[in-house]
């Protein structure tokens, strides 16, 4: 019990860190996807699901 505590508490620490990191980069995405509308919500899109996968396979 002690050490599956563990586990759920490393991954979700991790999953943080790795949000963190990508805040900033998605704050820049969501302020293009405003302005040049097309372009920036495919980015996005494709950037979400890179995102999505890799919180997936950690």
């Amino acid at each position: 019990m002690l050490l599956l505590t563990q586990v759920l508490y490393s991954a979700k620490t991790q999953y943080k860190k790795y949000l963190d990191n990508n805040r900033l980069l998605l704050t820049q995405v969501l302020y293009s996807a405003k302005t040049n509308n097309y372009t920036g919500i495919k980015f996005f899109l494709l950037l979400l699901t890179q995102v999505l996968y890799s919180a997936k396979t950690r």
